[in-house]
């Protein structure tokens, strides 16, 4: 089947911005539609009169919001998008407050790529038997990646020029970690790496961004890799009293992927 070209949806039907990215698209959502809480005025948290003014700020906006209540705006359905002709099979991408995309998929594709799908469409939970799966707390991205593969769509998968930061090569390693599925995306990894790895390698990466690169090598068997940054992380961080933290400059920072013993821990 040709290639569907698919963009991630702005849910309001007011809106018509489409992306290539459902980060981008959360990322739009943030600053174009979803309400922000009143800012706080600032101060010594001892002050009680600050204190009471932000109290009073929040109480008048609720008491503003309740006496002119503004509807909701109408919504879009959810996407449709299908991977495979004769799909048996489910999956729901992203949460309401985003927007949902259905994707109409092959449940022995599922199986094949992932024992913990293959439990999931095939044993006796409820996904089974609805033939439908709802992964709202994934990475759409990385989701939809992993299913085109599965699916041999290939000209979906994003070469090096089109591959973003080691940013959304860390969220492809944690949903890759979590579902069992490394070795489908293994062919393209280090392609996808590409130059970010270099600089890593380099000791050009800073300690938050080596905590990812800890998890990518770690998920996808890059020991060269993995071993730098693991030691880069014991010289620089400070261990926490929290498993899988460490502190840098008293910020923590988490492993999602790599386990403690990575790092010392």
């Amino acid at each position: 089947m040709a290639k569907e070209v698919f963009y991630w949806q702005c849910p309001f039907m007011t809106c018509e911005s489409k992306f290539d990215a459902a980060a981008s698209r959360l990322t739009h959502l943030e600053d174009n539609h979803w309400v922000k809480t009143p800012a706080r005025i600032m101060a010594h948290t001892n002050d009680e009169f600050i204190q009471a003014m932000n109290e009073l700020r929040l109480q008048m906006a609720k008491i503003d919001k309740a006496i002119r209540p503004t509807p909701p705006p109408l919504r879009r359905p959810k996407q449709q998008l299908s991977l495979y002709d004769d799909g048996d099979y489910t999956v729901v991408l992203g949460n309401e407050e985003e927007g949902q995309v259905e994707v109409s998929v092959s449940s022995q594709a599922l199986s094949m790529c992932s024992p913990v799908w293959k439990k999931m469409v095939t044993g006796n939970f409820r996904e089974a038997i609805e033939k439908k799966m709802s992964l709202p707390d994934d990475d759409g991205d990385s989701i939809l990646l992993i299913l085109a593969i599965a699916h041999m769509q290939f000209l979906r998968i994003p070469t090096y020029s089109t591959a973003r930061s080691e940013a959304w090569l860390h969220s492809l390693a944690v949903v890759c970690h979590k579902y069992n599925c490394e070795m489908v995306v293994t062919p393209w990894v280090r392609q996808w790496m590409g130059r970010g790895r270099n600089l890593a390698m380099s000791k050009a990466s800073q300690i938050l961004t080596a905590m990812e690169w800890l998890d990518i090598s770690w998920t996808f068997g890059d020991v060269e890799l993995f071993q730098k940054m693991a030691r880069l992380l014991m010289e620089e961080g400070v261990h926490s009293k929290t498993p899988n933290v460490l502190l840098f400059h008293s910020e923590p920072v988490e492993l999602q992927a790599a386990p403690p013993s990575a790092i010392g821990t």
